[in-house]
């Protein structure tokens, strides 16, 4: 997303893997992007919460569910 070229990339899943693999049997490369570290997070934390309120807004369906909250809020409901 910003652009630099970090060695090695973080590796993003763009769906939760359980999730992911809950409808297409396994895991694949398909469902990550590389980023760097700091996007990564901002990904995982901002984007994909925003991207799931406003999709859901629209009426959008079948939106992954770990895309609802923050992996850091959907952490802290486990523990």
């Amino acid at each position: 997303m910003c652009v630099r070229a970090f060695s090695p990339p973080d590796a993003a899943r763009i769906i939760d893997s359980k999730e992911w693999k809950n409808a297409m049997a396994q895991d694949a490369q398909i469902n990550g992007m590389p980023l760097c570290k700091t996007c990564h997070v901002i990904f995982d934390d901002y984007l994909r919460p925003k991207l799931y309120s406003a999709l859901e807004g629209f009426g959008v369906k079948g939106l992954p569910a770990s895309w609802k909250q923050s992996l850091k809020k959907q952490i802290k409901d486990i523990i």
